[in-house]
């Protein structure tokens, strides 16, 4: 995938929609067309699985890929960007708040909160 980050703070996404990466909701595999797909992003982060976005108010939202299978035999499961029992996140969901930085790893996300 593609994404850019816009100086007045729009974010736009195109490529391959494996995980649902578009954040579309449709069953296309590929788009060339840029689509914006969220306003007002301080900072992006993406791997092949998910993306992180954090916007300028400190909120951080995430879609893609939601779980990592933690073990061989497959009975534990680690939710990458929330507890839903949905392997694909495809519309944003917010994660976390009175966020300073992010940053990604292809099976792990991590946040800086604010301090007081």
């Amino acid at each position: 995938n593609i994404g850019a980050l816009k100086e007045n703070g729009d974010f736009y996404i195109w490529g391959s929609n494996e995980n649902g990466l578009l954040c579309d909701k449709s069953l296309k595999k590929h788009s060339n067309q840029p689509k914006c797909v969220m306003k007002n992003v301080k900072d992006v982060k993406m791997t092949y699985g998910h993306v992180l976005v954090l916007k300028k108010d400190g909120t951080v939202w995430a879609w893609g890929s939601n779980y990592l299978v933690t073990n061989s035999d497959k009975s534990i499961l680690t939710y990458q960007i929330t507890s839903s029992n949905k392997a694909i996140i495809q519309t944003p969901v917010k994660i976390a708040s009175d966020v300073e930085k992010i940053a990604v790893g292809d099976t792990v996300s991590v946040i800086l909160k604010k301090m007081e």
